[in-house]
């Protein structure tokens, strides 16, 4: 058996013959008999080749800034995470409102994949297809025993690259937001503050700033984007949760969406002056229809 979520065919010859297309998954959130809930927050299933307490040491790679069992989370419907572990794993979190209220309160259900490194590089380091793999409807409810689950399938490619940065294309003709995060990615953490509130914008600007870093800085830019606490948490890119009370990480750049303006500003970098110079090529690049290109 292979570890971190994919299991083996044979025992050597290649990354065809050693993984099975297989990832490991988990649920977190609270146990439930009869509507009411019987636990506290705790791993509600797993998939059947990791034991509750692994996913459970899995999950405190899971960092919003906070202990996570947030309670009311009324003005969330989703919050994506990339999160990394030491262990060469890297762990995609799906936070959403659970399925029941309890006490009049929305509580938070998590869904998380555990994807090896390798298996992130295979795609280019491009997550998209396996963010596809949560379901966005509402969460099972689990109870009143731990629940487990199959392995999800291996997700196929989902497009190109190039797709995924149309979302900042298309707002950023000029390159220039994207120049100024990119420069303050490779030197510190950000803070995005007044983007939308839309879930899959934040996750496709997110995966879209990955995807314009070099190939051997990419796997730097975790992100969140769903903060509870910018001050508390450690990913490279949070996307703050909607909170007077929320603020940035000390040390964090700022970004302010709603103003295109990032505080303090960073200092020069090579790369990002270089993807600036080229930006306007890329964008005619990518809104080429096929008739063009004959």
């Amino acid at each position: 058996q292979a570890e971190d979520g994919i299991r083996d065919r044979s025992p050597s010859r290649g990354l065809g013959d050693v993984y099975k297309r297989q990832l490991e998954h988990f649920y977190r959130g609270k146990l439930f008999r009869d509507g009411q809930e019987i636990s506290d927050f705790v791993i509600t299933a797993h998939s059947r080749d990791l034991t509750a307490q692994q996913a459970a040491d899995y999950f405190t790679a899971v960092d919003l800034g906070t202990s996570n069992d947030v309670g009311s989370l009324d003005r969330v419907s989703h919050g994506f995470g990339l999160h990394t572990r030491r262990d060469d794993v890297v762990i995609l979190s799906h936070l959403r409102q659970g399925p029941l209220l309890v006490r009049g309160h929305v509580v938070t259900d998590y869904h998380c994949l555990v994807v090896p490194r390798a298996v992130l590089a295979g795609l280019d380091d491009d997550p998209t297809s396996l963010f596809a793999l949560f379901d966005r409807a509402k969460p099972p409810i689990f109870g009143p025993s731990v629940a487990v689950l199959e392995p999800l399938p291996w997700p196929s490619r989902a497009g190109s690259s190039m797709e995924r940065l149309e979302v900042i294309f298309d707002q950023d003709p000029k390159g220039n937001v994207a120049a100024q995060l990119l420069a303050a990615l490779i030197q510190r953490p950000v803070s995005v503050s007044g983007f939308s509130p839309d879930p899959e914008r934040r996750l496709a600007l997110a995966i879209a700033l990955r995807l314009l870093l070099p190939p051997a800085a990419r796997p730097v830019l975790t992100f969140a984007t769903e903060v509870l606490n910018g001050a508390r948490c450690g990913a490279r890119l949070k996307f703050l949760y909607a909170d007077p009370y929320n603020k940035p990480g000390e040390g964090d750049g700022v970004f302010q969406a709603n103003e295109e303006r990032l505080s303090p500003a960073p200092a020069p970098h090579p790369y990002a002056n270089l993807l600036h110079q080229q930006w306007a090529g890329a964008v005619s690049y990518t809104h080429l229809r096929p008739h063009e290109t004959d």
